[in-house]
C-alpha cells in the first residue's frame, strides 16, 4: 500500500509531475503593446500642451495611457498567474492610498481628476512592467529614448540662448500651452533654463541627465 501511494505521487517516476499550464497568450493584445507602442508613448511624453475631454484634462501620454490602460492591466493580471511580484502590490497600494486620501481631503469634486491620477501613475507603471520584460525591450528603450533626446536638444539650446520656446510654440498651434512654465528674468551663465516639452526646466535637466548616464 504505500509503495503504491509513492508512485502515485508527484514526482516519481510512474507519475511524472506537471507544471501549470502557462496562461493562454494573446497575440494581437501583444502585438499592440509591442515596440511602436513605446515609442509612441515616449514621444508623446515629451510633446507639451493639453486639452479638454470634457471635464478631464489631458496630454498627450495621459491620452495615450487612457486608451492603453485596459489592455495594460489585462496583460498585467494574466501575468499574475504566472508570478506575483511585491512591487506591483506595493505600487498598486500607492496609488490607492493617493485616491483615497484625495477623496477624503476633496471629496466627489474631484472623482476625474482621481481617475486620471491613478491612470497617469498606475498605467506608467504598467508601461514599464507589460512593455519592457527582458535586456533586449531595455535595450531597445533607451535607443528610443536617446534618439528623442537628440531630436529634442536643439529646441533647448534654441530655447536657452533666444528664450523662445520653439516647441511649445508649435504645439500650441493645436493644444493649450497655457500651463507651462514662466520664465524668470534671472539668467544662468548667460543662459535661460529650457523647458523643451515640460513643465519646469528641472524636469528636463532631470530627463536629459538621465538619458546621457544611461
Amino acid at each position: 500500500m504505500v509503495r503504491r501511494v509513492a508512485a502515485e505521487a508527484p514526482g516519481s517516476p510512474s507519475v511524472p509531475f506537471r507544471r501549470p499550464a502557462p496562461s493562454r497568450r494573446l497575440p494581437l493584445l501583444e502585438a499592440a503593446l509591442g515596440p511602436a507602442f513605446l515609442l509612441l508613448y515616449l514621444i508623446t511624453v515629451f510633446l507639451p500642451g493639453t486639452f479638454n475631454l470634457g471635464p478631464i484634462r489631458l496630454s498627450l501620454f495621459k491620452l495615450v495611457l487612457l486608451v492603453a490602460f485596459v489592455p495594460l492591466a489585462l496583460q498585467w493580471v494574466r501575468s499574475l498567474r504566472e508570478r506575483i511580484l511585491l512591487p506591483d502590490l506595493l505600487f498598486l497600494g500607492f496609488c490607492l492610498w493617493v485616491s483615497l486620501a484625495t477623496y477624503a481631503v476633496h471629496g466627489a469634486a474631484q472623482i476625474f481628476y482621481i481617475g486620471s491620477t491613478f491612470v497617469e501613475y498606475f498605467g506608467a507603471y504598467l508601461v514599464g512592467r507589460i512593455v519592457i520584460r527582458n535586456a533586449d525591450d531595455y535595450a531597445r528603450m533607451f535607443r528610443y529614448f536617446l534618439g528623442i533626446l537628440l531630436v529634442m536638444a536643439p529646441f533647448a539650446i534654441i530655447e536657452a540662448v533666444t528664450r523662445v520656446r520653439l516647441l511649445s510654440n508649435i504645439m500650441g498651434m493645436v493644444l493649450s500651452t497655457a500651463d507651462q512654465y514662466v520664465h524668470e528674468n534671472r539668467l544662468r551663465l548667460g543662459l535661460t533654463g529650457g523647458t523643451v516639452g515640460f513643465n519646469h526646466p528641472v524636469l528636463w535637466a532631470i530627463v536629459f541627465g538621465r538619458g546621457f548616464v544611461k
